[in-house]
């Protein structure tokens, strides 16, 4: 079985705690006119704004249960060159913060689309991985996509998916 899931630009339409969960089951069902109509996982991207993160950030919270989702939640998008804000500043306390937070994940933006100007690039991104590379329940995959590999790339075919840590 194929998961589904789509990221969304923040924590505010993922939760009904901080605004309005547009992803839920009755939501999409409701929507697409179909039962089963769903996600089985959150994605919510999260970047600071002028270099602060809004208090009900991911990097803000104390818990992904404060967002009272009933499904496994990654951060879809982070990053450190774009958006990285302050407190946590590196991956490595970004990927850290998160996986002691209770989240299932983790996508950096961006492994190599460095076209855009905002690649955190492979040297960046892998200190998040080489931060949790000792806990157990951490699994990491994607080291070596190529755009063909997984479909997601910028116009110019660089790929721009970046290392998934599935925790």
């Amino acid at each position: 079985k194929a998961l589904v899931t789509v990221g969304t630009w923040s924590e505010w339409t993922s939760t009904d705690v901080y605004g309005k969960n547009l992803w839920k089951d009755s939501c999409l069902s409701a929507a697409g006119g179909k039962s089963n109509g769903y996600l089985d996982f959150y994605q919510i991207h999260s970047y600071a704004w002028q270099d602060n993160y809004n208090q009900y950030s991911p990097f803000k919270v104390s818990s992904v249960d404060v967002y009272q989702l009933s499904k496994p939640v990654i951060i879809g998008e982070l990053g450190v060159v774009e958006g990285g804000g302050t407190n946590p500043t590196t991956m490595a306390q970004k990927y850290q913060y998160l996986y002691n937070a209770g989240f299932n994940g983790a996508l950096a933006w961006a492994m190599n689309d460095y076209s855009c100007g905002y690649s955190d690039g492979p040297t960046v991104v892998t200190q998040g991985i080489r931060a949790l590379s000792s806990k157990w329940n951490v699994a990491v995959g994607g080291s070596s996509f190529t755009a063909e590999d997984d479909g997601e790339s910028s116009s110019n075919g660089i790929n721009t998916t970046g290392i998934v840590v599935i925790i």
